[in-house]
């Protein structure tokens, strides 16, 4: 009895050696696939890094060129727009410098009429049409002389605008 407990535990081991030794020759090329599968998983993932950063550094390349692009474009208006004033205030500042001239000279006239006037009172005492005539020039003289300050003064707003 002994025997056959024996021969029955050594038949156990054996075959249990057997198949240990039958997987042992098999561990090997598995193992070959793991490491291969390992190898093209790593490669795989660095090929898809690397195009993601070649495709990110095109699109960065081509917004940089844009934003150059609109950078100048608005420069160019920009200096457009400033020749367009610059432009508008010499000729502002030629009617200022009209009108002021005009202004002056409505301003002298009314002057000397006003001389002109305190003389001929002086010397016609009883003519009264010479007098409301010198009246009226001197009405018309002071509308244009408002109407040239009103000039004036919306020609001094528009060159503070700019």
């Amino acid at each position: 009895m002994n025997e056959l407990l024996t021969s029955q535990q050594t038949n156990e081991l054996s075959s249990r050696r057997t198949k240990t030794r039958e997987r042992n020759p098999g561990t090997t090329g598995t193992t070959r696939r793991t490491v291969v599968y390992s190898l093209v998983t790593i490669v795989a993932w660095c090929g898809l890094a690397y195009g993601g950063y070649a495709l990110a550094t095109n699109h960065i390349n081509k917004l940089h060129t844009q934003q150059a692009a609109i950078e100048s474009n608005l420069l160019a208006q920009i200096e457009e727009v400033r020749t367009e004033n610059n432009a508008k205030i010499d000729e502002l500042n030629a009617e200022l410098s009209e009108l002021t001239s005009k202004m002056l000279a409505v301003s002298e006239k009314l002057e000397s009429i006003r001389e002109e006037l305190q003389m001929t009172s002086d010397s016609i005492t009883g003519n009264d049409d010479t007098k409301l005539a010198l009246q009226a020039q001197i009405s018309a003289l002071d509308k244009q002389l408002e109407e040239l300050r009103v000039s004036l003064r919306k020609l001094e707003d528009a060159a503070r605008v700019y």
